[in-house]
């Protein structure tokens, strides 16, 4: 089962990577977005433009699984990555380019608040990320990680709310920010999994995807303090593309000046 899945999510991520697509359009996130819900249950208001509670939906499903007939399903993990499928899928049924929904520049052009745009990204990337390079050795430890998301939600989303007030305070210092977030995200995961380098380097994997959304200019690494099993893999090829694709987007400065520019500036 698992097996197929992950060649079903290769072909996916293939088809996403080597087709020559348009840009996102707000028509199309969002009947995609309503694909991704549907397949979890997650109720059709929470938009893109809910990012929140998006996150908090998606976690719900770590924590809970989906109970349906699909008994693979009640796998929290499995069951967002099905769901996540669904998402690439419709975007490509519809001839277009994910990684342009995720740009700064479609969200702001749109105009969805730049922090809410930033997080909506961010949680994709999460999700891109724990279903991509991620998702096999997510699976063999996945008691204790969810475990962790079971028991330390709230402190997992403290560690987000952080980065973000402490960024609009001073967003340039937004790169110790990012560090201070992974840091603090590792830790919720080390309280409930010990020292198991596995899942710290999948903690850490899985909150910088999180933080590139927004500050890819911060070029921030995971290290631990012993080799994880799954650092190099055949899966390895596939993050190093989401590293290149996340740095050519502009950093959150970046894109504001250039709708500002765009908008407001004759020339």
């Amino acid at each position: 089962m698992l097996s197929f899945f992950k060649f079903v999510l290769i072909l996916q991520l293939f088809g996403v990577a080597c087709a020559v697509k348009g840009n996102c359009t707000i028509n199309a996130i969002g009947v995609a977005q309503q694909a991704f819900n549907q397949k979890l249950g997650i109720s059709s208001s929470i938009s893109w433009q809910y990012p929140l509670s998006l996150g908090v939906a998606i976690q719900n499903v770590y924590i809970n699984g989906v109970m349906n007939s699909d008994p693979s399903t009640s796998n929290g993990l499995v069951a967002v990555c099905n769901a996540y499928n669904q998402f690439l899928g419709s975007l490509v049924k519809q001839n277009v380019d994910y990684n342009s929904c995720l740009d700064p520049r479609f969200l702001i052009k749109n105009d969805a608040s730049p922090i809410i745009g930033y997080i909506y990204a961010g949680v994709m990337r999460m999700v891109e990320y724990s279903c991509g390079a991620g998702l096999f050795p997510a699976i063999s430890s996945w008691d204790c990680i969810q475990g962790t998301y079971a028991t330390r939600n709230s402190s997992l989303f403290g560690c987000l709310n952080a980065l973000h007030l402490d960024s609009e305070t001073n967003i340039t210092a937004a790169c110790s920010y990012t560090k201070t977030a992974i840091t603090c995200w590792q830790q919720q995961f080390l309280q409930t999994c010990g020292n198991n380098n596995d899942v710290s380097y999948y903690a850490c994997q899985t909150i910088r995807a999180y933080t590139s959304a927004a500050y890819g200019e911060c070029n921030d690494r995971c290290l631990v303090f012993g080799p994880a099993s799954y650092a190099i893999d055949e899966e390895i090829e596939k993050l190093q593309e989401m590293d290149k694709n996340i740095q050519k987007m502009p950093s959150p400065k970046q894109a504001l000046l250039a709708e500002i520019k765009a908008k407001y500036m004759r020339t």
